[in-house]
């Protein structure tokens, strides 16, 4: 996992990572209105984001709160690289349950975006989050819904499954006990308005092309000759009508689970109790 995470989000990948998260603003402002309801006009005053990645959802988030505090935590250099271009006030790097002690008391607000899937310990991390909160403090975790329709219907080639980068899924109702048995107590989610536009047929399109005809230059992949990559530019041209449609229908499925209040991502917030 080491060895492909260091291509996925970094180096080889690092510039259509970049890409992905600028097309993200509208998730980042549905975060921000979500959790703005249940602050007060004080806090918050710091703000961790665990696997904050390169930090543009705290570049987002310090236009909502300009005097608070926006740091990151993460395992890769993307993090230090936020904090070079001003979207992050400071880096952590490293395994956040490893962290957690010297963070304790520092921050009244945790966030983890699609991050506790793809951790080897999940129970750790939420461990980890209710140690570094003080009574009355706020974690705010989005992840994919494994309980969503259309999860087995494309079966593995549903993106949220993301082999092999998420190692848990979580059903709502696992996730919230979970918490609780932390002290950590859900005060809000958000379903339908949590769907992740064309993370369902527009990308299981896109991955049936991909391991039809596979990137020749993905470092974890043997060498293609010319051929190979003469007739993958070819299969780039044939795929986009494909492409069409499935945005369009995705589209069509955004539409309805916002009018069913279901999705295929979720988010909660919870806060820690006095007592905790």
């Amino acid at each position: 996992m080491e060895f492909y995470y260091r291509d996925c989000y970094d180096g080889y990948q690092e510039e259509l990572r970049e890409r992905m998260f600028k097309l993200q603003t509208a998730t980042y402002r549905g975060r921000i209105a979500f959790v703005d309801r249940y602050l007060s006009p004080s806090t918050p005053k710091a703000w961790l984001d665990v696997g904050a990645g390169h930090g543009h959802f705290c570049r987002s988030a310090r236009r909502n709160w300009p005097d608070a505090v926006f740091d990151g935590l993460d395992f890769g250099d993307g993090v230090e690289k936020g904090v070079r271009r001003g979207w992050i006030h400071h880096s952590h790097r490293g395994l956040f349950p490893e962290l957690a002690t010297e963070l304790s008391g520092r921050y009244d607000m945790v966030s983890m975006h699609h991050y506790l899937e793809h951790t080897v310990s999940p129970f750790a991390e939420l461990d980890a989050a209710a140690r570094v909160l003080p009574p009355g403090g706020l974690l705010l975790i989005e992840v994919p819904d494994p309980e969503w329709p259309l999860s087995r219907v494309l079966g593995r080639r549903w993106n949220p499954w993301c082999q092999p980068q998420h190692l848990h899924m979580f059903p709502i109702a696992n996730l919230k006990e979970a918490l609780r048995n932390r002290g950590l107590d859900p005060v809000a989610e958000e379903r339908g308005v949590a769907h992740q536009a064309g993370a369902d047929l527009m990308m299981a399109t896109m991955r049936f092309w991909d391991a039809l005809m596979p990137d020749p230059d993905a470092p974890w992949l043997r060498h293609r000759g010319t051929g190979y990559r003469a007739a993958r530019k070819a299969s780039m041209v044939a795929k986009v009508p494909s492409l069409a449609v499935a945005g369009f229908l995705d589209l069509l499925i955004t539409l309805a689970a916002r009018s069913v209040n279901r999705g295929n991502a979720y988010r909660l917030l919870a806060r820690k109790a006095s007592s905790t």
